[in-house]
């Protein structure tokens, strides 16, 4: 990852401003599933969510696709690739991986999957009616 001056003075204004936002926003919502996308996780964000799920692409669909649908070239996405945490780290945080290296199509129903069992698990708990789960899925770069 960069450790450049610049970029830590840029990262320690932008993340605390970041993270009480999405603080904020799942204290607005008492109750209800929130989805958080970050690419970089580490230990606030582990204690602010409940699961962590790591929506997992190899590196060369991700260069494939970044060059695909923004027009970079290998080695910018490359350079994006290198600021980003290891797939190690990302894999240490998470609760669940959705592989995402297939088409957008058995991605989502991976994590259509994922829903379902936690809705089942949810309404197992509750009396029906009680088990609305609102979820969405980012497709950004490492969808």
């Amino acid at each position: 990852m960069r450790t450049d001056v610049r970029s830590e003075k840029a990262e320690g204004i932008i993340h605390p401003a970041t993270w009480s936002y999405v603080e904020d926003t799942i204290a607005a919502h008492p109750g209800e599933t929130v989805v958080v996308e970050t690419a970089l996780p580490d230990e606030r964000y582990r204690r602010m969510c409940d699961e962590i799920w790591y929506v997992y692409t190899d590196e060369d669909t991700r260069i494939r696709r970044l060059m695909a649908s923004r027009g970079y070239s290998e080695e910018k996405c490359r350079s994006i690739l290198a600021e980003q945490i290891t797939d190690e780290e990302f894999i240490s945080f998470a609760d669940y991986i959705v592989d995402n290296s297939g088409t957008l199509e058995e991605a989502a129903a991976r994590v259509a999957e994922l829903i379902d069992s936690k809705n089942s698990e949810t309404a197992e708990g509750c009396s029906a009616g009680q088990a609305d789960v609102n979820a969405a899925a980012s497709a950004e770069d490492r969808a």
